[in-house]
């Protein structure tokens, strides 16, 4: 299977005229080079850049794509010549991706496994990413500082570290929505969903959510709407709760 996979990888490469690379994360977040580009970053520009780090994945043996998403963030800029130099990336680790931080020996007495995610995060702070993770989800979910990820720093939520620094000028990035594809119509009924609870912090009931979504995308079958809040907390375990019956709430 791993020769298949890399003769695929060798004809793309081959066709398309990119290289797979990794110029700064390099064991992780593998994008490919862009010779052909019409659109680059500007390299003379300083890139502040908040992340909303929010959800992990329900197989914790793997690294999660979100948090994979921030060594391609990494390598896609530098990739396309913006100095490291230039590079300010903060991370705000918060809800269901608070497990993505935890030291190696919790994790396997929760989990199993070792961390994964340990040596991807430890390339991030290397290369100068600042990681703080919330104490509003520490508390919750009964974590203590001594029990994270070597380096991690703790934030006194990752709300007021998002709206901190978004008053300060810089890009605040959502790791989970860079998932979505808004090109698809789940991913575009997913992402109004979500920015639906994100304005509703105490919830709202099914009926009412899927009448809402109808009312933005009246040209989506009902049914199509009705299945993806449907399969909400199949999906997103680690996003979506439910505190009552018919009612769903974004996890905080």
């Amino acid at each position: 299977m791993r020769y298949f996979y890399l003769l695929a990888l060798a004809v793309c490469t081959n066709l398309f005229g990119q290289t797979p690379v990794n110029p700064i994360i390099q064991n992780f977040g593998m994008v490919v080079d862009a010779p052909l580009a019409d659109l680059s970053p500007d390299p003379s520009l300083t890139y502040n850049i908040v992340v909303d780090l929010m959800t992990g994945e329900e197989d914790k043996s793997v690294v999660a794509f979100s948090v994979n998403q921030l060594a391609r963030l990494m390598n896609l800029h530098v990739m396309g010549g913006v100095p490291k130099e230039n590079m300010n990336v903060i991370v705000a680790v918060h809800g269901g991706a608070l497990w993505t931080a935890l030291g190696n020996e919790l994790y396997r007495e929760k989990f199993g496994v070792d961390n994964p995610h340990a040596p991807l995060y430890q390339e991030l702070i290397d290369q100068g990413v600042k990681i703080v993770v919330c104490s509003q989800s520490m508390f919750k979910r009964k974590v203590d500082k001594s029990q994270l990820l070597p380096g991690f720093e703790v934030a006194t939520s990752a709300l007021t570290t998002l709206t901190m620094y978004q008053l300060k000028g810089w890009i605040c990035l959502n790791a989970f929505l860079m998932k979505l594809n808004p090109n698809t119509i789940t991913g575009r009924i997913y992402l109004k969903i979500f920015e639906l609870l994100e304005a509703h912090p105490e919830g709202i009931q099914w009926t009412n959510l899927n009448r809402m979504i109808e009312e933005a995308y009246p040209e989506f079958h009902p049914k199509t709407i009705n299945g993806c809040v449907w399969q909400l907390l199949q999906k997103f375990p680690d996003r979506v709760e439910k505190p009552e019956k018919g009612r769903f709430r974004l996890i905080k």
